[in-house]
């Protein structure tokens, strides 16, 4: 016999109170008036009535009345009633899920997850039917129906925890969906997992079939601690020389017990670089700085490892990465000639650019060529009229090939006079507004939702109003162009469109002093540098990855064409373009992939380090990193009363009664539903209120048959 609401229980307390009122009643004495008492003696009367109780009956009803009202309402129930049907020989069809996330790998949870499943095979009989299904982020039926014990004990040797993420949903829908198929009168889920509490996202919502059973196998611990790396962070130094950075990683504290002296350790290659100690208290984080570390010429692997005796999960003590030198932006100004410089300030802002660092260099017009474009990630054609001849074609071929092109239309530079390449821009050129008049225009609308802009979205972050021009260019975009900034009177700014593979944005004034201020503003630094990114396509080579995230693998291997082969070193180490490579999982499992045109898709299932390696073994492996999900760190349990909840809640706006779907075991987990496994409650309120009843009618009989008490005083007479 269990309770669904044990709570209730403590209404049993509200006995004491008829046993007080029938120990604690006085005999109500009747008052006769008497003349005088003066000459009466007094004699104490002495009774032990008072103290007994004289109507235990009626005392028993009002006790047992009490005792099925906080019963009834504590709803019994009798474990194992819903499973009677299998235990007089009827078959059953189970499905075993069993969590197989990173989170299971904390203690001795997957020895005791094992434990649990192969005590549930063995309870089997030779009618029951059984499935087996691993889960994490996916679920995964290693056996669909299977009447064979032996087999199901196979499929429980040698699986390890997974570094996937918790999630309930998949594996619920594909246990639904098999015992939706089955045949056989009882129904049954045998749920083993820590029940993390992320692992069940408050939309998710499952629908299991009528009457099955859900067991759960709650291996959680009630305050868990764990301590993990969860980011890590470059930041570029600048020196001369070779290039050096400062790793930055991030450690935090799970659990709710403090962690002093963890041991914190940069490894890069093979070789310890550094160690340092952090103290961490109850759900804290802290940082730990690893300044002065060289960047490779070639990609090395990296990882952030911490040590303590008191993490029982060791899974997400390390951050894996790939360390490579930066992606080296090259720029190529094109200016006319003249006495003017009008390249100075632009020169001077991409020349400090860090993130990625750019070489920036000058060219006149006419004297580009087509092996000097190719090297180059960016050309600006600043103040410059577009050039003739070969240099004019290798300059075309070069941006539909994919390159980045900034067009600054200033004095020298009118768009609507452009005899070649007009049609490379994202619009027509106008004549010259001149606002010397009234003080020059400012700029009255940016887009801030884009890469260029999106830095100074924030208040307080840039002020571009402060900018005053005297003379730009009126520009009318074409239906594809993308309007960025525009002046107050309405004209345009900033506009870029695409031209084939490439994009071409037209700056509308100048980029010196010659027409406006902007150089002189904090914002134009900012500005210059992001544009410049933005054109040429320039993407920030990833340290790593999450498991759980889609990849492109020829975008790694050789870049994407629509943003010019900004994958950095990886792109630059593949070596030629072969077919046929080799995919290396950090478990030693090897998949041959074809990498074409068209990009090819693989999902990271495990933490580790990745390597691409062309088949026949020529040319460069490409390396790539993958960690665990941030959250799946996290071990605060959940429940299994509120998944069971959840379940049913989700059943109950169907047309079926819901209560009758779906029951949880007591037996495992200590929650049940109640209306599927008996209705006792009725039967105990039903009984209270009869004997509720009966003591009314007994009560009533007693106070009529009750006889008016004795004064407890006794008169005698003396002679006077």
């Amino acid at each position: 016999m269990s309770f669904l609401t044990p709570l209730f229980l403590a209404g049993l307390a509200v006995i004491a109170v008829p046993v007080l009122i029938h120990l604690t009643q006085r005999s109500k004495s009747q008052v006769t008036q008497f003349p005088s008492v003066m000459f009466l003696d007094r004699v104490p009367f002495r009774t032990n009535q008072r103290r007994r109780i004289r109507h235990p009956l009626l005392l028993a009803l009002r006790i047992l009345a009490i005792t099925l009202l906080a019963a009834g309402f504590a709803r019994p129930f009798i474990a194992g009633l819903a499973g009677s049907n299998a235990a007089e020989g009827e078959a059953r069809e189970v499905v075993l899920l069993i969590d197989r996330s990173l989170s299971m790998g904390y203690g001795d949870r997957w020895e005791r997850a094992l434990a649990a499943a192969r005590e549930t095979v063995g309870e089997l009989t030779a009618q029951d039917r059984t499935s087996l299904i691993f889960f994490a982020d996916r679920a995964e039926a290693v056996t669909r129906s299977s009447g064979d014990h032996l087999v199901l004990q196979r499929g429980l040797d040698g699986v390890q925890p997974g570094s996937g993420i918790t999630r309930f949903d998949p594996a619920l829908r594909l246990a639904g969906r098999i015992l939706d198929e089955s045949e056989l009168p009882n129904r049954e889920i045998v749920l083993i997992s820590d029940f993390q509490r992320v692992g069940w996202p408050t939309a998710s919502s499952v629908e299991l079939p009528e009457r099955t059973l859900l067991r759960p196998v709650d291996l959680s611990e009630p305050e868990p601690s764990n301590l993990a790396v969860t980011d890590l962070t470059f930041r570029r130094e600048a020196t001369t020389g070779q290039t050096r950075v400062t790793a930055t990683a991030r450690v935090s504290n799970m659990g709710p017990a403090p962690a002093a002296a963890v041991e914190v350790s940069l490894v890069v290659g093979e070789r310890a670089i550094a160690t340092r100690a952090v103290d961490l208290g109850p759900h804290a984080s802290a940082s730990v700085s690893f300044p002065g570390l060289a960047l490779p010429d070639s990609p090395g692997r990296g990882e952030v490892q911490l040590a303590s005796e008191a993490d029982r999960l060791h899974a997400d003590n390390s951050l894996r990465f790939v360390l490579s030198s930066d992606q080296l932006l090259k720029v190529l100004i094109v200016e006319p000639g003249g006495g003017r410089d009008r390249g100075l300030f632009l020169r001077e802002a991409l020349s400090i650019g860090d993130q990625p660092p750019m070489e920036v260099r000058t060219r006149r017009p006419n004297s580009l060529s087509a092996d000097e474009l190719r090297d180059q990630s960016l050309v600006i054609l600043n103040d410059a009229v577009f050039p003739a001849g070969a240099a004019g074609r290798a300059l075309r071929s070069w941006v539909e090939a994919g390159g980045g092109l900034i067009v600054v239309a200033g004095s020298r530079s009118d768009p609507s006079a452009w005899n070649e390449g007009a049609d490379l821009l994202p619009g027509t050129g106008g004549g010259l507004i001149d606002r010397t008049g009234d003080a020059g225009a400012v700029l009255s609308y940016l887009d801030f939702d884009h890469p260029t802009f999106e830095l100074f979205r924030e208040p307080r972050s840039g002020d571009f109003s402060q900018a005053r021009f005297l003379r730009y260019r009126d520009f009318r975009p074409n239906a594809e162009a993308a309007v960025l900034a525009r002046f107050d009177d309405g004209r345009i700014a900033l506009v870029e469109g695409r031209y084939g593979s490439g994009v071409v944005a037209v700056w509308t004034s100048t980029l010196d002093r010659f027409w406006n201020d902007l150089a002189l503003q904090p914002v134009f630094l900012p500005f210059a540098q992001r544009l410049a990114r933005h054109v040429a396509g320039y993407q920030e080579a990833r340290r790593w990855y999450r498991v759980g995230q889609v990849i492109d693998l020829v975008e790694l291997a050789f870049g994407d064409s629509d943003t010019r082969g900004a994958s950095g070193a990886l792109r630059e180490a593949a070596g030629p373009q072969v077919a046929e490579w080799v995919l290396t999982a950090p478990s030693g499992d090897r998949q041959l992939v074809e990498l074409a045109d068209q990009p090819l898709l693989i999902g990271i299932d495990e933490a580790g380090f990745y390597e691409l390696r062309p088949r026949d073994g020529g040319g460069s492996a490409l390396s790539f990193a993958a960690n665990p999900e941030l959250e799946e760190s996290d071990l605060s349990p959940l429940d299994p009363a509120e998944l069971a909840a959840a379940t049913l809640a989700m059943l109950e706006g169907q047309e079926d009664s819901a209560p009758e779907k779906v029951a949880v075991d007591a037996g495992v987990a200590g929650v049940e539903e109640a209306d599927t496994r008996s209705e006792l409650w009725w039967f105990l309120m039903l009984g209270a209120g009869i004997l509720l009843a009966a003591e009314t009618f007994l009560s009533n009989r007693l106070s009529r048959s009750r006889r008016p008490g004795r004064t407890g005083a006794r008169a005698t007479t003396r002679p006077a």
